[in-house]
């Protein structure tokens, strides 16, 4: 089981449905945000010609809220501030 905590109080805990160290894991929300629970989460990492490619998708939403929406934007920061990190040596983490 993994927890992760963005600020004080907010939080998810996954359910580990796959690993395929180091360049696969699937994820199932077991416990959080209530919009979050039931969903899956998958990060896949793929060479190719010398670049790697993240493959990352959030799924099984109950509906396409608010809430969804505002994920979605986050997700694509996040992981613009991933590949940041990674090229540059500097990101930008969760900000409470």
């Amino acid at each position: 089981m993994n927890h992760f905590k963005f600020g004080d109080e907010y939080f998810n805990k996954m359910k580990i449905l796959k690993l395929n160290p180091p360049n696969q894991v699937h994820w199932e929300c077991v416990d959080g945000d209530k919009e979050w629970i039931g969903t899956n989460l998958s990060f896949e990492l793929e060479e190719r010609d010398g670049i790697t490619f993240l493959k990352f998708s959030h799924l099984n939403w109950a509906e396409e809220s608010e809430f969804f929406g505002f994920c979605s934007h986050h997700w694509g920061r996040f992981l613009d501030s991933l590949k940041s990190l990674c090229e540059t040596g500097k990101g930008q983490p969760f900000i409470k």
